[in-house]
This record gives structure tokens, sequence and C-alpha cells, in this order.
């Protein structure tokens, strides 16, 4: 019986651990150390632009984000969306509505033809690329949170050829969310095409450098060898 008591603490534990140790709940601490950092630096000015794929966009991340602090991120196709709420005085009992009536989804806003394309030049690639795309302002999403008023943004698929004679391809559409509506659509996209340079930098670390393949036993190496072979790939570039 003690043995087995013993094991359901130690289950307990571990599943404490597991949550505290989670990625969202790792990257939000992240972002508040980050600010910290810069409003310590004497850069309380400055804001901190974030930006994540599907799996950081979630209630973790969002609903936890520090002061001057600008995320974008992927979004489901999917997503429920809400417009704000009518401003208008409450009265009668009961909670103070904290959203307004559905707004279309990422997928619908793609397909619908009475909302018309912009084109948006931004970097990637190696060139200057002509983006067409299609924005929706002041949308509240429940992930979020009734805080965060947010920009939609959808992004047309990019046409490309594998040679130069081959058959046009098309790549996936990209459903976007900004937690900033205020800033320019042209400054949100290229931040976030940005952020292909640090998949194709971690792509690197992984494959080339072998970044998390040292088999190492003790703890200060197992934090000491990442840090090694990132700064060796930074010298090599």
């Amino acid at each position: 019986m003690a043995y087995a008591c013993r094991n359901m603490q130690e289950w307990k534990s571990y599943e404490l651990a597991r949550k505290q140790t989670n990625l969202s709940m790792v990257a939000a601490q992240h972002l508040h150390d980050l600010r910290d950092a810069l409003d310590e630096e004497g850069q309380a000015h400055r804001p901190l632009w974030v930006n994540g794929d599907g799996g950081y966009t979630n209630e973790k991340v969002l609903k936890s984000l520090p002061e001057r602090t600008i995320f974008t991120g992927r979004i489901r196709k999917d997503a429920v969306l809400h417009h704000p709420p009518a401003l208008q005085e409450h009265s009668g009992r009961g909670r103070k509505r904290q959203y307004g009536p559905c707004a279309p989804t990422p997928e619908q806003l793609r397909q619908d033809e009475s909302h018309p394309w912009r084109t948006v030049n931004a970097w990637a690639a190696g060139k200057t690329h002509a983006f067409h795309i299609k924005t929706l302002d002041h949308v509240q999403w429940r992930t979020a949170g009734a805080g965060h008023t947010l920009r939609l943004i959808v992004i047309r698929p990019l046409g490309y050829r594998l040679r130069k004679d081959a058959k046009v391809l098309y790549r996936q559409p990209a459903y976007l969310i900004c937690t900033d509506p205020g800033q320019p659509l042209e400054r949100v996209l290229q931040y976030y095409l940005w952020r292909w340079g640090i998949e194709a930098n971690h792509r690197d670390e992984k494959q080339l450098i072998g970044v998390g393949d040292a088999q190492v036993r003790t703890p200060e190496a197992a934090g000491n060898v990442p840090a090694f072979l990132v700064a060796a790939y930074a010298l090599l570039r």
C-alpha cells in the first residue's frame, strides 16, 4: 500500500511538472522575461514583436502577453471570430456583453468576393513579392480573450514553378491574426515573413550541426553542448 501511495504521489508530481514545463507556458514566461529585459535596458518605449506558428497561437500565450507586446500568429481557417459588442448602455441584470455577433471565419473571408483583395509588397526568399491580402480589422477571438481586439489577415497562395517551363503550382493560403490592428499592414506582413529565416536557422542547426543529438550524461553538459553548437553555427554564419 505504501508503494502504491508513493507511486501516486510521484505521478501527481510528474503531472504538475509537465504542466509547468508546457511549451506554451514556457514561451509565455520567456516573453515576460524579454519584456522585462527591454525595460531594464531603457527600451520601455520599444514594442516587443513576436511571431508564432499555430502551436503558440493559443489561450496560454495570448491571454498572458505582457504589455507593449505585439503578437502575430497563424490560426485555423475555421476559427470562430466575433465583432465587438455594440456600444450601448447595459440595462437589466446579468453581465455586460463581451462579444458581439459572429464575424466571418478566415476561410469565409477568403472566399467572399465582395471583400476585395489588396496588394502588399514584402521581401521573401531573396526578392520582393506582391502578396494579395484580405483583412478584417477589430475582431475578437475567445481564445485570445475579450481584452484583445485583433486584425485578421488572409494571404492568397503564391504561385511557383519547380522549373522554368513547369506548371504553376500553389502553396496553401495563410490565415493570421495580429494583436495590434493599428500597425501598418506592410510591417506586420514583413515581420511575419522574416520568421521563416528563423525556421531555416533551426533546421540547419538540427540537421547540419546536430543540436540535440549530443549524447552527454551530466546536467551541465546537457545545457552547455547545445549552446556551444549554436555559437559554432553563428560563427560559421
